[in-house]
């Protein structure tokens, strides 16, 4: 999305500039590590599929260009037309997908994967003449300043590579998406303490990136978390290991393999999350109540320096809590007691906490 975005804002205010991008990535750009296509066909987004593009369009407020382009919906619909050809990895689960997906589904990560691919491709093939676009299947290990002090133009920055090459740029952009990172010291803690108990312990991290081939049928594993981590890795060891969702009347039931293991999953809160069943707004439309222009002219006006925690967080908390309830009020009055103005003006009064 920020080469989309780049490359738009170049065609349309220095389309006599060459370009010479460099795309460094182990993985291949499009689905890149997290959508990548060789994962598990169980494991999905977690955002509807209508809700789902790398383009702008109309509903986008930016300051660059609106460059239109195919949603995840509409790609599919492009797809089934034959309009847009599928990639050469495409197989019969895809297929099967394709057919019976519709805009209220959660897709595949590997569905997703394909359109990420055919976007990449697609926004490079908009470029303007003089743009050259590159993808280095490699891993940046450190970028090193211009000599000359950082922010002087006259001196390239020198990128390593993990396999020993290194590359001149005049510009770096770290567009990291989903990082690793070091075990926190509660992490290492229960590593610590599985270590000495004979037990086994798996960090946090990116499931299709876990193993858990070493987990046999009929143990007992905990699994600290609700979260879409935990719904991922109950999929990959219950489908994904054979068991299956049958129709019982007018619910499912499921019939185990026999090769599952069993799973105790607690978290903080205690229960799981609810399940994403709409992102669609029935109330009122969401505007800003405390961080629009008005927030943003006072800082400008100001010449003090802001503070995130004092000035700004309990401003955030406010908005969050406000549009939380706006929704609930008139989008879903049957829940609440009273009306959205009286609410809405008492709120506005404290901004800080909540309204009683």
């Amino acid at each position: 999305m920020m080469l989309e975005r780049m490359l738009a804002n170049h065609a349309r205010d220095y389309p006599g500039l060459k370009l010479d991008i460099r795309l460094v990535d182990p993985y291949e750009p499009g689905g890149g590590r997290i959508w990548r296509r060789t994962q598990s066909p169980l494991l999905k987004l977690n955002t509807m599929l209508r809700d789902d593009s790398v383009f702008t369009d109309a509903s986008c407020e930016i300051d660059g260009p609106i460059s239109p382009g195919p949603s995840l919906s509409d790609w599919i619909a492009e797809v089934r037309a034959g309009r847009i050809a599928r990639p050469d990895w495409w197989d019969d689960l895809l297929e099967r997908e394709l057919r019976e997906v519709t805009h209220e589904s959660f897709p595949t990560r590997r569905l997703n994967s394909a359109y990420l691919g055919w976007a990449y491709r697609e926004i490079i093939a908009r470029a303007a003449p003089g743009v050259s676009v590159q993808w280095v299947q490699d891993r940046v290990i450190a970028v090193e300043e211009p000599l000359n002090r950082p922010g002087d133009q006259s001196t390239p920055y020198f990128v390593r590579l993990e396999s020993g090459a290194s590359l001149e740029a005049d510009l770096v952009l770290h567009t990291i998406g989903h990082n690793g990172s070091e075990p926190s010291p509660k992490s290492q803690e229960l590593a610590d303490f599985a270590e000495r108990q004979g037990l086994s312990y798996v960090p946090p991290a990116f499931t299709a990136d876990a193993d858990f081939d070493w987990v046999m049928p009929g143990v007992d594993v905990i699994v600290r978390g609700m979260g879409l981590a935990a719904v991922d890795l109950v999929v990959l060891l219950t489908e994904g290991r054979g068991g299956k969702f049958v129709p019982d009347g007018e619910k499912l039931r499921y019939l185990p393999s026999g090769r599952e293991p069993v799973l105790h999953i607690g978290s903080r809160r205690g229960v799981p999350y609810r399940s994403k069943v709409t992102t669609q707004q029935l109330g009122d439309t969401t505007r800003l109540e405390y961080l629009g222009v008005a927030f943003h002219e006072s800082v400008a006006a100001s010449q003090m320096s802001l503070d995130f925690d004092a000035d700004v967080w309990p401003l955030v908390a406010a908005e969050l809590l406000t549009g939380y309830y706006r929704e609930l009020f008139t989008g879903h009055p049957e829940l609440v007691r009273g009306e959205w103005g009286v609410f809405a003006r008492e709120q506005r009064s404290h901004p800080y906490r909540p309204a009683r």
